[in-house]
């Protein structure tokens, strides 16, 4: 079986690392320097040279990792010429490509969100913003990969990042607002599949979104990420009645994975965004958690045959470190050669690449988010002690990393 997947990132490095696993041949475009240890590494520029790539190469099926092609729809287009890729189409990219019609599509189903306003004036968002109580949190209504939302504490501040967001601080992405009452819980991550109509619900990951220690700094796309996480049975039955269930009834025909943004708060779960697509980086430990044939899951979803497919989940815990450079997620230099990966002992961890590549046969750093130094063990505990291990061992000029993963909650 021949499978090309769509990304770059360290979320597809994790994916061809699970499909590795089984019997497939591997494609990825345009990946980076750690994916050529999975798979062969294409340089595809549009829509039109992906689909001569799996006509002419005989692709079976597509995975698309990021967002941004989903939401151009790719995955009509793939389709239009009976290649199947694994993601939604263009109808259900609003749920994650547009955070305010999301909103409102939660609302109309009944599923559990906090207070909210959806805006396209400066003045009108202003007067909602006065109505709510300090922290403010306000959110670019389009795609800013994982990093247009602000959670502000001082309504002057709130104003002014307000008015920067319709002034185009994320381009389009913040010409339209949502502001959100703020609910002080604990975050995760639920994931589910689908085939069109029957899911399967495949895990929970604690992802880490601020840049510094102790929940500080602004949004990344993600500085670490452990499962699984431990909540009540009780909880798990209210997320899965009040927020999976509500809302795979009201996407039939959705395909490809969802993934659900929550805040828990006295054990109600409230639904801060969804993804349509893997995260990152929860993907990095998710996929090492899953005890199934990856390729298997896929096969199912592409003959609709999920409903028969049985999750389970190996009896160990994952911790991933992301590995970044000094400065992201603003501006930062790159370039610099990545040492000791030669010293990682992958009876303790697994390395995802995310910002690499290979020149003159070295890792050198090309992006904001360089490695995932995911650990494993019988505890949280031990994962975390081995990920940190190798997270100090290896090293680049300018590296950077949260000390607390793991730790806060």
């Amino acid at each position: 079986m021949k499978i090309l997947v769509i990304g770059s990132g360290g979320r597809e490095n994790a994916i061809l690392h699970k499909l590795s696993e089984s019997r497939v041949e591997l494609f990825i475009s345009p990946g980076n320097g750690g994916s050529s240890k999975y798979a062969k590494r294409v340089k595809l520029n549009n829509f039109e040279e992906i689909k001569d790539f799996c006509i002419e190469n005989k692709i079976d099926l597509v995975i698309v990792g990021p967002e941004n092609p989903i939401a151009d729809g790719i995955v009509d287009y793939l389709e239009s010429y009976n290649i199947f890729t694994i993601a939604p189409k263009l109808e259900f990219a609003y749920l994650e490509a547009s955070k305010g019609k999301a909103k409102e599509f939660m609302k109309r189903n009944n599923i559990p969100i906090p207070n909210f306003g959806y805006f396209d004036n400066f003045n009108k968002a202003f007067e909602f913003l006065k109505s709510l109580n300090p922290p403010y949190v306000i959110k670019a209504d389009g795609l800013a990969g994982g990093k247009g939302v602000s959670i502000v504490y001082d309504l002057k501040e709130a104003k002014e990042v307000l008015k920067e967001y319709f002034e185009g601080k994320f381009k389009e992405a913040s010409k339209k607002v949502v502001i959100e009452e703020y609910i002080d819980g604990f975050e995760i991550s639920a994931f589910i599949c689908m085939d069109g109509k029957d899911y399967k619900f495949i895990g929970y990951a604690k992802d880490y979104k601020k840049l510094l220690d102790n929940d500080k700094g602004p949004n990344t796309g993600g500085m670490g990420s452990y499962t699984p996480v431990e909540i009540s049975e009780n909880l798990h039955k209210k997320i899965i009645s009040q927020v999976v269930e509500r809302t795979v009834e009201n996407i039939q025909g959705y395909k490809g994975f969802l993934f659900f943004g929550l805040i828990i708060k006295d054990e109600q779960p409230y639904v801060l965004e969804y993804n349509i697509r893997l995260g990152d980086p929860e993907t990095q430990v998710l996929v090492l958690s899953w005890d199934f044939d990856f390729l298997e899951l896929l096969i199912s979803i592409k003959e609709k045959t999920l409903n028969n497919f049985k999750i389970n989940f190996k009896n160990k815990h994952f911790l991933n470190v992301v590995l970044a450079s000094e400065g992201y997620p603003f501006e930062f230099k790159t370039g610099y050669e990545i040492k000791n990966l030669d010293k990682v002992d992958e009876k303790e961890v697994i390395v995802f690449h995310s910002g690499t590549e290979i020149i003159d046969n070295k890792f050198i750093t090309t992006g904001g988010r360089v490695l995932n130094v995911v650990g494993f063990g019988e505890s949280k505990e031990e994962a975390r002690e081995k990920a940190y291990k190798y997270a100090s061992i290896i090293d680049f000029e300018n590296k950077y990393y949260r000390k607390d993963i793991g730790i806060i909650l």
